[in-house]
């Protein structure tokens, strides 16, 4: 399913981390794999000529030091067996890499949330989370210091876990958990949180506390799990919890660190009293989470379709 494993780097070690899931899925599925740093071109007032010149110069002698290090560091991932490319790009960092992956079919960026090198810092929130709004490519954010990349070499992940909110827009991601589930043998869980409903709510609509919303989320669920076995996935459960999507679902991923957690970037239930907003809870998620989140961005369903 993808063809090229995009790693952005600031040339810091702490964003390498993301290279040992790049080698994963370049071992399960072929994946080609592209290093990239991009370097932020400086913009001098035109009325200071000197002071231009010395920008110009530090900037050519920056990519000349980057050329260096991405391509020692790909000699030594070569020799590991690694198939990689590298390039250095001029630009802004979060339009260069999603026009970079976008420009290629069936391309994941895999990035760090959090990776410092001089005055360069990559954190969710910041460029990583510009990379998951700029590009229409599926983002894999590793949160830097984590523990699961301790055991990356011998299990990778075990499960993956993946909210649905009932929506078609939140089901775009089905395609990327069968493919993750099929290359790495994980067991799927299924998960909806149904938000509770305040008081100002219930008495707006009464009949909302009479709905069977768990009896229907998990009906839901179950229809998706139905679809998930016909596609040859074995090993699928389904989970239907109350209570604040973002709060739950960043708990969950903080004590499931051998799970992979996949969710979009946006969703919309089955009723706008119900609706949660998937763009901060995957940002929540992502950031908080020790395994690492993949973030599939989600398109608006086609009305004519």
């Amino acid at each position: 399913m993808y063809e090229q494993v995009l790693v952005p780097t600031d040339g810091s070690k702490i964003a390498e981390q993301a290279i040992p899931y790049a080698r994963m899925l370049q071992q399960k599925l072929g994946s080609r794999v592209e290093l990239v740093r991009v370097i932020e071109e400086p913009h001098p007032e035109p009325s200071n000529p000197s002071y231009a010149s010395y920008l110009q110069h530090m900037t050519t002698s920056l990519q000349s030091e980057t050329a260096i290090y991405l391509q020692e560091l790909a000699e030594s991932l070569r020799a590991e067996g690694l198939a990689v490319s590298w390039s250095v790009k001029l630009g802004n960092p979060a339009t260069v890499i999603g026009d970079m992956a976008d420009s290629q079919p069936s391309t994941l960026i895999a990035m760090c949330s959090h990776g410092r090198s001089g005055q360069s810092r990559w954190w969710l929130g910041s460029t990583t989370d510009k990379v998951i709004h700029a590009s229409a490519s599926p983002v894999l954010v590793v949160r830097t210091q984590s523990p699961h990349l301790r055991s990356i070499g011998a299990s990778g992940f075990q499960s993956c876990i993946a909210p649905l909110d009932g929506s078609v827009r939140a089901e775009q991601v089905l395609p990327h958990i069968v493919a993750w589930a099929r290359a790495f043998s994980l067991k799927v869980r299924l998960i909806r949180v149904i938000p509770e409903l305040d008081s100002h709510t219930l008495e707006l609509l009464p009949e909302a506390s009479n709905d069977d919303r768990v009896s229907r989320a998990k009906d839901y669920l179950d229809s998706v799990r139905g679809r998930l076995l016909e596609q040859g996935i074995r090993d699928v459960a389904v989970t239907v919890e109350r209570g604040h999507p973002a709060n739950y679902l960043a708990d969950l991923a903080h004590n499931s660190p051998d799970s992979l957690m996949i969710m979009g970037t946006q969703g919309l239930g089955s009723s706008g009293v119900y609706r949660w907003t998937m763009g901060s809870v995957s940002q929540r998620v992502a950031g908080n989470s020790p395994a690492p989140v993949l973030v599939v961005r989600t398109q608006e369903a086609d009305p004519a379709g």
